[in-house]
Parts: C-alpha cells; sequence; structure tokens
C-alpha cells in the first residue's frame, strides 16, 4: 500500500438539510493515498452534516497538483493543514446555481458485468449426456453476429491455475484435442511450461452448436470443472489462430515505465483483468494496442468468469470511437496501468474479507456485496490512521459489525476511538487492541449485546 500524503481536488458538495436542495463547491485536502480514498473520507466527514459529495474532480497529490494547476496559496494552505490526526479540510465554499457537472472523458473499452444463471444439477446424468454449458454463456462464447464475419473462439489458459483444478499438468498435445500453442518459444517454452500461458482454439466445430455430441470433450470438461475458477481469459474475433497467437505473445513479458524494469505480466488472469483494463479504459492509443493486430484484424471482445462466481464480464472496444488512433509503440505499462494492479491487490482484500465474514456471521442480514462496501469503507479509514496490516483492518472491522454506524456516531465510543486511531505514538496493532477493548466496554453497557444484523 503507497504511502499517505495530502491529496487535493475540487469538490460539489449538496446540503441535505436545505429545501431548496443548494449545492456548493470549494477545494479539500484529504490526508490519504488513493483517489479513492479521497471519496470516502470526504464522504464520511459530511455525513455528520448531513451533506453529500455529489463529485470531486481534479484530484491528485499535491505534488502533482501543483504541477497541473499552478500555484494556488489557498489550496497549498489546505495541503499542509492535514495530516493523520487531521485528515479532512474544506475551503472556502461558494455556491452554486445549477449542476455543473463536468463532461468525463471518454471511455474506449466497456467492461459489462455478465448474470449467468446456475444449471440444474446434473450430478447424476452421465458426462457424455450433460448439457455442457449454460445457454447465456454459450450465446456470450460462441454466438455469432446477425452479419459480418464468423467469429473465432479462442482461450488463453494459465498452466498453473489449471493444475490447482486438475492435480496435473495436462497441455500436452498428446491430451489435448483442439488445436493449442504456448505462448513462450523455445528454451523458456520447456522450462516454464507447466506455468506458461497457452493459447486454444476453442471454435465450435460445425454442427456443435446444436449437436451436443460434436462438441470436444476438453471443452465439455472445462466448462464442468473449470468454468469459476478464474484458469482462463477468452477472446472473441474473426483472426486466425497464427494472428492471435502472434498478437498476444507481446504482453507476457513487459516493461514498466516508471523505472524501465521488465515484470511477468498474466494479463489473462480473470482476477486481474477487469481492474487492469478499467486503467486503461480512457487511454485510446492502449486500446488500439490491445485489441488490433498487426493485420488490422480486431478483437471483439475478451470475456472471463468473475471472481468466486460463475458470472462473466466482458471488454468491449468501441471501434467507432477509436477511428483515427493508432497503436503506441512497444507495450509498456504505464503509473495509470500500475494503478489498476493496486487496485485489483485491494478489490481482492475486500472481497476476501467480505467472504470471510459471511461465512464467520451466518445468521448476519449482510449480504455479500454489504460486507464487500464495509470492508473498503473501514479498509481506506484505517489506512487513513496508518493501520495498514490486513490482520488489525479485520479485527477493527469485527468490531464495527457488532455496533454498526455507532462505530463512528454515538459518543460512548466514536471520541474514543478517534483519540486512539489518532494517537501517532501508538502502532498499528496497539490502536486495533484498543479499539476492540472500547467496542466491547460499549456493548457490556448497551441492552443490545448481539452482533447488529444488515444495518451498517
Amino acid at each position: 500500500m503507497s504511502d499517505f500524503e495530502a491529496w487535493v481536488g475540487k469538490c460539489h458538495i449538496r446540503d441535505g438539510q436545505s429545501s431548496d436542495r443548494r449545492d456548493y463547491q470549494c477545494y479539500a485536502a484529504v490526508w490519504t493515498n488513493t483517489r479513492e480514498g479521497f471519496d470516502i473520507a470526504l464522504h464520511q466527514h459530511l455525513k455528520p452534516h448531513t451533506q453529500s459529495l455529489l463529485w470531486a474532480e481534479d484530484v491528485l497529490p499535491m505534488s502533482q497538483w501543483l504541477q497541473r494547476g499552478g500555484h494556488n496559496q489557498a489550496v497549498i494552505e489546505l495541503a499542509r493543514a492535514v495530516h493523520a490526526g487531521h485528515a479532512v479540510i474544506l475551503g472556502t465554499v461558494t455556491d452554486i446555481e445549477e449542476d455543473r457537472r463536468p463532461t468525463p472523458l471518454p471511455t474506449y473499452l466497456t467492461i459489462t458485468q455478465h448474470e449467468i444463471p446456475p444449471q440444474q444439477n446434473q450430478t447424476p446424468i452421465p458426462f457424455g449426456t450433460k448439457e455442457w454449458i449454460a445457454l447465456e454463456l454459450k450465446e456470450l462464447l460462441f454466438g455469432q453476429p446477425e452479419d459480418g464475419a464468423k467469429l473465432r473462439t479462442y482461450l488463453i489458459v494459465d498452466a498453473a491455475l489449471r493444475k490447482t483444478i486438475t492435480g496435473v499438468f495436462d497441455l500436452e498435445s498428446d491430451l489435448i484435442n483442439v488445436p493449442m500453442r504456448c505462448l513462450f518459444k523455445g528454451e523458456k517454452a520447456d522450462l516454464l511450461k507447466e506455468a506458461a500461458p497457452y493459447l486454444i482454439d476453442m471454435t465450435l466445430p460445425d454442427g456443435a452448436w446444436q449437436d451436443g455430441d460434436l462438441v470436444p470433450s476438453f471443452h465439455k470438461s472445462f466448462f464442468d470443472k473449470h468454468w469459476g475458477h478464474n484458469t482462463g481469459l477468452f477472446i472473441r474475433t474473426p483472426a486466425s489462430f497464427d494472428d492471435v497467437w502472434g498478437h498476444f505473445r507481446k504482453f507476457p513479458r513487459i516493461q514498466v515505465e516508471d523505472d524501465r524494469r521488465w515484470m511477468y505480466f498474466r494479463f489473462w488472469d480473470p482476477r486481474i483483468a477487469p481492474s487492469y483494463y478499467g486503467s486503461i479504459k480512457t487511454i485510446p492509443e492502449k486500446s488500439v494496442q490491445w485489441f488490433e493486430m498487426r493485420n488490422k484484424a480486431r478483437i471483439v471482445s475478451l470475456i472471463g468468469d468473475q471472481t468466486d462466481s460463475g458470472d462473466a464480464f466482458s471488454i468491449t472496444p468501441d471501434w467507432d470511437n477509436l477511428k483515427g488512433f493508432a497503436s503506441i509503440g512497444q507495450p509498456i505499462l504505464s503509473d495509470a496501468e500500475m494503478k489498476g494492479f493496486e487496485r485489483y491487490k485491494l478489490e481482492k482484500f475486500d472481497r476476501e474479507t467480505a467472504s470471510e465474514f459471511h461465512q464467520k456471521y451466518p445468521k448476519m442480514k449482510f449480504s455479500l456485496k454489504d460486507l464487500t462496501q464495509i470492508s473498503k469503507d473501514i479498509r481506506t479509514w484505517c489506512q487513513r490512521h496508518n493501520v495498514e496490516g490486513e490482520r488489525d483492518i479485520k479485527r477493527i472491522m469485527n468490531s464495527y459489525l457488532f455496533i454498526g454506524d455507532a462505530f463512528f456516531s454515538n459518543p460512548a465510543c466514536a471520541s474514543k476511538i478517534q483519540h486512539i486511531v489518532t494517537d501517532s505514538a501508538l502502532s498499528q496493532k496497539i490502536k486495533a487492541d484498543r479499539v476492540v477493548s472500547v467496542v466491547k466496554e460499549f456493548l457490556s453497557h448497551t441492552s443490545n449485546r448481539s452482533i447488529v444484523n444488515g444495518s451498517k
């Protein structure tokens, strides 16, 4: 997790108590380490005043803001005023007569979530006669457009991730009944064969859409055992196997722009893909670099299974808006893309923490979605107060779940908690220990000593 510093931005705020719902704007400074943390801290700061953040713009770390926005003494003073013990400060507020929400940056990639209904239980049905794929997923991965070139379907599969499901390395050419080739070549392909990415042609044979007997056994095994376990990324394109193989060979080993180091980039991992491609969706040259091949053949979509789910996501380029843009040369990971990986790590922590508490407290009425959002809010609040250890964040979240909003708003405990976490002399473990003690003491003096069910 990156270091905390002063971030600044222009904020648009709505006064929820005003009968005419007056809107205001001001500069704000927040002690945080992410753009996401800036918004969350402001939401928490404004909530007790029955105000809400409509949006924030030009939000950057102070050093970058000065480079882009120039010298502004008022903003500089705001940035100097925030620290771990005083995380949010607002500047002079001015009235806004009408909503002037800025025009968002154009996006060139669309990331869509697809709900895939589970198939009926087919346990007693012989493997060869089972419905091999849900109809909605079949259409997404193998359906054909009403007009235009026929789309082929490819899969980049991670040998190591696949092996965790099968227990053995099974991507040998004599074991696979569909075209397959490692994205590595020569000695590296032999040395790393059990951890390498492989391109597999998953295009259905003629007649296989209607006749399940014509569907290759690899397909049936994949959707029976591997879908939902994030072992690979699908590609839909009219391009040939050789063109797709040559195109994606450029990306597994890639250079980082900041320090020019080389890194192994597992872009085919469905757990990483949405965060990564989300980080470049406003950069047209990057979109062209990924989705257009040297011979101008285009990728129509990338498709993967959502984390811990049988649902799917698709990443689709907007070719109409990409007209006139060209690729920007050799692939290189910019700062924006690296931040996409940071977001993935944080999102992974929130998902896993939500799942852990969902299992730990089955009688709670919190959904996994609720718990994921709570984890995000508590994690950001903890990080703002220099509590970054995952175990300590989880302990504080556990305490929050027992008392809900009283954690931040009830005078009997909120002021004590705030005093603890803003004490710079305390280690993060001691902060977590003392927060837990305050919550236990609060519960011992209240009539409701049970877990707060479903109320955040």
